[in-house]
């Protein structure tokens, strides 16, 4: 008895989604109603691609709108922490499936009688991950949704727009500018008053620059402090003097090294610049060295968490530079590079 529920049932659901296959994967009429929702499929994407071209002359502004199967992944500890990481995971494991752009001019006006293309890309329930929730919601009324909720984006953004005449050059097809962050592209408030990150490549080898002299003055720091604690290494400098005799700390201490003591430690760095701290393999961030190793740890972590990490490092290299600086000039001033009312000699 329990066999033949159990088949029954297997059946029942078997059916639900070969139904609902043909009718997500069934070719729709392709009709303009008073909606202005153009469907775009393979057999007209040409023609409608050469029409929004046209029409993109008189309406720049593009609000764009996108639909995936559902959730896939579900949040099931209900940290709002975790959302983004939800939502990334949902995002790379699920096929976009539609794609809805309305134009509009900088007054938020819309072209009449077509405003809103919806995009139907190709999905395969058998294969596909996908929520049954989602696509029958998207069977019955995607398209109104998608509508509403372009219309809502064309006029929300249409006040913030530059105004056609201000992006108009040698060409009409003009590419909006790049942006770059503090911390990353694309993300976050721009801090870039001499321009020098004009292109990915090159804020990237700046970042990856950064993050390297970051590195450098946080071990200098260390260093700074571990001898102005009073410890010292065995041995003895090339001119016969040994570590534990050398008073002082930064200036004074590098003074007291020999030419042939100054030559080791530029041999020593530029070795590790040119033979080991150096980027063999494409890292997944400015300034990962990895060069495919030690993945176990770090590929355990969340998206967020690695955001954060990365986030540390920069930030704690960019105090250790302007605190070595501030050391160095102190010392310099003769006074004591952490209590900087305190006389030298240090």
């Amino acid at each position: 008895m329990s066999t033949s529920i159990n088949n029954s049932k297997l059946i029942k659901e078997h059916n639900e989604l070969k139904n609902l296959e043909a009718s997500f994967n069934e070719k729709k009429p392709i009709i303009e109603d008073d909606s202005g929702i153009k469907e775009v499929w393979a057999e007209n994407l040409d023609e409608e691609m050469l029409k929004i071209s046209k029409l993109l002359e008189t309406y720049p502004n593009i609000s764009m709108d996108t639909e995936f199967p559902g959730f896939y992944k579900k949040n099931e500890t209900g940290a709002i922490q975790d959302a983004y990481t939800l939502i990334k995971s949902n995002v790379d494991i699920l096929k976009l499936i539609q794609v809805g752009i309305t134009l509009s001019d900088d007054q938020g006006n819309m072209p009449s009688p077509i405003n809103t293309w919806q995009f139907n890309l190709k999905f395969d329930l058998n294969n596909d991950k996908f929520s049954p929730d989602s696509i029958e919601l998207l069977k019955d009324a995607g398209s109104r949704i998608m509508s509403l909720a372009l219309a809502q984006l064309s006029v929300s953004f249409a006040p913030v727009v530059p105004a056609a005449s201000q992006l108009a050059g040698a060409s009409r097809a003009a590419v909006p500018a790049m942006a770059y962050s503090w911390s990353k592209p694309g993300a976050g408030a721009v801090w870039d008053p001499l321009n020098l990150a004009k292109t990915p490549e090159k804020f990237e080898h700046l970042r990856y620059v950064e993050v390297k002299h970051g590195r450098i003055a946080m071990m200098a720091v260390l260093g700074h402090l571990t001898v102005g604690s009073g410890f010292r290494f065995p041995g003895e400098l090339a001119n016969g003097q040994s570590f534990s005799s050398i008073e002082g700390t930064g200036f004074a201490a590098l003074s007291k090294c020999a030419p042939l003591d100054i030559g080791l430690i530029f041999f020593t760095i530029g070795f590790l610049e040119l033979r080991v701290m150096k980027e063999n393999v494409k890292g997944e961030f400015p300034g990962d060295l990895r060069n495919g190793l030690f993945k176990e740890g770090w590929d355990n972590l969340s998206e967020a968490d690695k955001e954060r990490k990365i986030n540390i490092e920069l930030n704690n290299g960019r105090a250790a530079q302007m605190g070595i600086l501030g050391m160095m000039v102190h010392e310099q001033l003769g006074v004591s590079p952490y209590f900087p009312t305190t006389p030298g000699p240090w």
